[in-house]
């Protein structure tokens, strides 16, 4: 099964990668009061709603349910 880690990586930035083999999939990035997901080319999540999404747990959820496994939070 394959997961996904959100990480900080600027103010309004979440770097998304996958584990195990901490693969880089995309960013979660806010714009406002939204949050959207760019997924970079030809990975699990190619093809995810880009959003957007009213809270980054939103995102997180459309994630998981593309990826078919979790999606979770590293500080």
């Amino acid at each position: 099964m394959v997961d996904a880690v959100v990480s900080p990586s600027g103010p309004t930035q979440w770097r998304i990668r996958e584990t195990p083999g901490d693969t880089p999939l995309g960013m979660i990035i806010k714009s406002g009061a939204d949050f959207t997901v760019a997924a970079f080319k030809d990975n699990f999540l190619t093809g995810v709603s880009l959003g957007p999404y009213s809270t980054i747990e939103n995102a997180m959820a459309a994630i998981a349910a593309k990826i078919g496994g979790n999606c979770s939070v590293e500080l």
